[in-house]
Parts: C-alpha cells; structure tokens; sequence
C-alpha cells in the first residue's frame, strides 16, 4: 500500500467495554473506506491485516493537520477483540 495513499480518520473506538477517542489509518478499496487497526508484510509491501469497513455517508473529509477525515458512525470495534478468551479467575480453576 503506497504511503500517499493513507489517510487518518478520527473516531470513537470500543476496547475492552471502554469507548476512546483514536485516530487510525484510512484506506478507500473500490470507493468502500476501511480503517486499518494492523498492518502487515514487508517494509513497503505492506497491506491491512485488520481492518474495519466504515459506512461512507458518516465520514466527512477534513484538511487539518495530520487528520483528514472525521468519521461520525458507531464506535469502532476491534475484531481482534472477540479472538480474545477471558483468562480464568483463581475462583474458576479450582
């Protein structure tokens, strides 16, 4: 993915049951816009590893400073999120 073609969108995030305000990379893959929570591959070869679709009609394009967009949507969910498995308590492993 060519670095001029990454965008920073600003939203609102859920993790771990907490809503955050974050700034994450953004693509446009067939006119379809994508945060990119995690890239991956080599030094200038590197493609989303995981990425969220955003729904266009709640993105607005903003030009002030390092942000360029503004997304307005649900917060964000990080997909990575459900892989997680909740570690047992003292209480649950006896």
């Amino acid at each position: 993915m060519h670095p001029d073609l990454v965008c920073h969108v600003q939203h609102l995030m859920l993790v771990n049951g907490r809503y955050i305000h974050a700034i994450t990379d953004l693509i446009f893959v067939d006119n379809q816009p994508l945060a990119v929570l995690e890239w991956g591959g080599r030094p200038g070869k590197e493609r989303p590893r995981v990425s969220v679709p955003l729904d266009p009609a709640q993105l607005t394009e903003m030009r002030s400073g390092h942000v360029t967009h503004l997304y307005d949507g649900p917060a964000i969910v990080d997909p990575r999120e459900a892989l997680k498995t909740p570690r047992p308590t003292p209480d649950q492993t006896r």
